[in-house]
């Protein structure tokens, strides 16, 4: 498993596992991830879901509310190729399909540049159903594409790593669902603790359980539910008919801009 996969799956909590994105993308010298799950519907592209965790969600909200996607040109590139698509801000124009560039096309590399967006990368990987397509795309402040020559490699593993954790370890596998006798109280409160976002040392420490035992009972937890991690515990247990309400603290994480499986913002969710 690559390193940046282990760490999301091993991750307690939304904060840390962007931490574990924006760590990896820093250390490549990139600024941002964008991911995206889009459909066509005739020739137009439609978004399905997207993920606002590791690039400006105020960016991925007008990128989808202005319809950018109909005229983003990095799309139809990056979908018919099997390398991914280097390219600079100012020189997508040249890639645009029509002789002429359109006002919508000239809008959104405007306001692309405005984001801080010099040069970046767009791969493209097929859904399951083969109707959909995930576009990733790294970014970079520099406005030529020679340092992302330079780190190809490790970028393009980086972003498989993070589709590979939103398709493959966020997903709730087809056979979870609470097995056996019905839940003690301890367990019960563990759950309560887990839906409100709190990470294991608070819950060992709330609940009087030294770590070793708190591990213990999470393993426990995860096989009763038929979950392979953290993440999908939790999706199991919201969706779980004996798991308890989780109560309404202010300033409890809040994850639907993260997984893009589950949602689409408004208009991404990531």
């Amino acid at each position: 498993m690559h390193p940046v996969l282990a760490e999301l799956c091993a991750a307690e909590d939304f904060v840390d596992r962007r931490r574990v994105v924006h760590s990896a993308l820093a250390a490549l010298g990139l600024s941002t991830l964008g991911y995206i799950c889009m459909t066509w519907i005739g020739k137009t592209p439609t978004p399905l879901a997207a993920c606002t965790a590791h690039e400006d969600p105020g960016w991925v909200r007008r990128y989808i509310a202005r319809h950018h996607c109909r005229v983003d040109p990095r799309l139809r590139h990056a979908a018919s190729a099997a390398l991914p698509l280097m390219w600079q801000t100012e020189g997508l124009a040249m890639l645009s399909a029509d002789a002429r560039p359109s006002a919508a096309l000239l809008e959104f590399i405007a306001e692309l540049g405005a984001t801080g967006t010099g040069s970046g990368l767009t791969l493209s990987l097929p859904g399951d159903s083969g109707r959909e397509r995930y576009f990733i795309t790294l970014t970079s402040s520099a406005d030529t594409t020679d340092m992302l020559r330079d780190v190809l490699g490790p970028a393009v593993v980086l972003a498989l790593a993070v589709h590979d954790f939103y398709t493959c370890h966020c997903a709730l596998p087809t056979h979870a669902k609470l097995r056996g006798a019905p839940l003690t109280p301890l367990y019960r409160r563990i759950m309560q603790a887990l839906l409100q976002g709190l990470p294991d040392k608070e819950i060992a420490a709330t609940l009087a359980l030294t770590r070793s035992n708190l591990d213990y009972h999470m393993r426990q937890l995860r096989k009763r539910f038929g979950a392979h991690n953290r993440l999908q515990l939790l999706q199991a247990m919201k969706g779980a008919t004996d798991a308890p309400a989780p109560d309404t603290a202010p300033g409890a994480p809040q994850r639907q801009g993260e997984s893009p499986a589950r949602s689409l913002t408004s208009p991404p969710g990531g």
